[in-house]
């Protein structure tokens, strides 16, 4: 994505966010909005781009004090 078009986009993202946030918008859903938002603007300027999310590796439990592993 151009780098011109790439701020043009950020800034309108940081206006809708201040304008959501300001009206008391629950900012799960206004996340969601932004990403189906940002996902239709990047499409049409030719980017492959996915929605689904970075998977987060699983955090190991430590053992309980006396655990044998």
């Amino acid at each position: 994505m151009p780098a011109e078009l790439r701020e043009h986009l950020l800034s309108e993202l940081r206006g809708a966010v201040a304008a959501r946030l300001l009206a008391g918008t629950d900012p799960r859903r206004m996340a969601a909005g932004l990403a189906r938002r940002l996902h239709r603007l990047a499409t049409m300027a030719g980017d492959d781009v996915r929605l689904t999310p970075t998977p987060i590796p699983p955090t190991p439990i430590p053992p309980t004090p006396g655990e044998r592993r």
